[in-house]
């Protein structure tokens, strides 16, 4: 899957607001706490995650991890890597992933840029603005673009073989 051909008028844009794109929260820290905004949180381990290209995207893969999905711009390093998510405890059996993240390194990140695809709308880009990933059905996924290929054509083939079903409660719902 081919990168979005960033514009130089966009490239020259990112340049100019790039320092204001830099996270004022250390996320390697809230890995090391034990509770965040007064709830109790912890770390779960989700295991491996492979990145055989090296161009990544995050996405809510029921609705928004489709064919035309392009990578961020930046690259991440080809391999096997673990992810952990935080996890808060709401209450007594009430939790919520807070955020994740993908070791690439045991070295701790210095600073921490906002991932972009380069089709962003820089122009109205104001210091407190994220672009994030769109989500609907309160998921994400974290995929190297010949995961989500994979994905694609195993969604394609299952409503070729499921025409009147719905992929989430005739499929996922029982993993879930």
């Amino acid at each position: 899957m081919e990168r979005i051909q960033v514009s130089k008028e966009w490239m020259q844009k990112y340049e100019e607001i790039k320092s204001l794109m830099t996270s004022p929260v250390n996320y390697a820290q809230c890995f090391g706490m034990k509770e965040i905004q007064g709830k109790e949180i912890f770390v779960l381990d989700m295991g491996e995650v492979t990145f055989p290209s090296g161009k990544i995207l995050v996405r809510d893969p029921l609705v928004w991890l489709n064919r035309n999905e392009k990578p961020y711009l930046q690259s991440v390093p080809i391999g096997k890597f673990k992810v952990n998510t935080l996890v808060a405890k709401i209450e007594e059996d009430h939790y919520r992933y807070v955020l994740s993240r993908v070791k690439f390194t045991e070295k701790v990140p210095v600073i921490y840029y906002e991932a972009l695809k380069g089709d962003e709308n820089l122009d109205s880009f104001e210091e407190d603005s994220i672009f994030g990933f769109p989500v609907d059905a309160g998921l994400a996924t974290i995929v190297d673009v010949e995961t989500k290929n994979a994905y694609c054509d195993f969604v394609d083939n299952w409503y070729k073989k499921n025409p009147d079903k719905n992929i989430y409660d005739d499929f996922f719902c029982s993993y879930f």
